[in-house]
């Protein structure tokens, strides 16, 4: 029973790491239509907007990406509280960073305050190759 249980436990391992590689490559073509071939051939016939029974209204919109470089940052959030939108700058704090930090404070015997660490153990089967 134990057997079978890990076995089974490889088997969904293995068919979700396939799922994801294949869903990367579902969203890659996805994209490649949405922002490369559509806009393109629409553009090219001259077509704002075009309905397509049974999927919808096709139309193009614009959009964009924005990041600040890591460089910039400090900087970058004065400017931002100087000019009224503060509100838009938040701390975080990587999940696995801290993960790796608590783990690490743990194994040196650290005491670490209740109120602002959530620590919940737990005991997981891994397989390793």
């Amino acid at each position: 029973m134990l057997m079978d249980a890990i076995k089974k436990m490889s088997d969904l391992k293995n068919k979700i790491d396939s799922m994801k590689e294949e869903i990367k490559d579902l969203n890659k073509e996805y994209d490649r239509l949405r922002l490369e071939e559509i806009p393109t051939l629409m553009e090219d016939q001259g077509i704002e907007r075009l309905s397509v029974d049974t999927v919808g209204t096709i139309y193009l919109t614009s959009d964009l990406y924005t990041s600040i470089p890591a460089a910039s940052r400090e900087g970058a959030y004065e400017w931002l509280g100087d000019h009224g939108y503060g509100d838009l700058v938040t701390q975080t704090v990587n999940a696995s960073t801290l993960k790796a930090f608590v783990k690490g404070a743990i194994e040196r015997g650290e005491e670490l305050p209740e109120d602002f660490f959530k620590v919940s153990p737990f005991t997981r089967a891994a397989i390793r190759k």
